[in-house]
């Protein structure tokens, strides 16, 4: 089902785009249109409608190869980001001192 506007689709939306392969494929895009529709879920309330979205950026990341901003993304979904050591950079660093 096509995610990018809930068309109901069987298909995704999407243009079809050539793949470094040289093949044709159907590929994902992140436009300002789905990052709408996400805040849009977000300011309803609707978490499925959210996650959908959501789910579909991190699948989009993934087919353009983008692997660390594809686990970024699942990361925020799931909550292990949590769970994740931090870094904190003392101020005297950030400022050259």
């Amino acid at each position: 089902m096509c995610m990018t506007e809930f068309c109901g689709s069987s298909d995704y939306c999407n243009k079809c785009i050539n793949n470094p392969n040289g093949d044709k494929r159907k590929m994902k895009e992140i436009g300002a249109v789905t990052i709408g529709k996400l805040i849009e879920a977000h300011y309803e309330k609707d978490e499925h409608k959210f996650k959908s979205y959501a789910e579909f950026i991190a699948e989009a990341y993934n087919e353009m190869g983008e692997e660390r901003a594809e686990k970024i993304i699942r990361s925020r979904i799931d909550g292990s980001y949590k769970n994740k050591l931090k870094v904190i950079i003392p101020e005297q660093e950030i400022k050259g001192k």
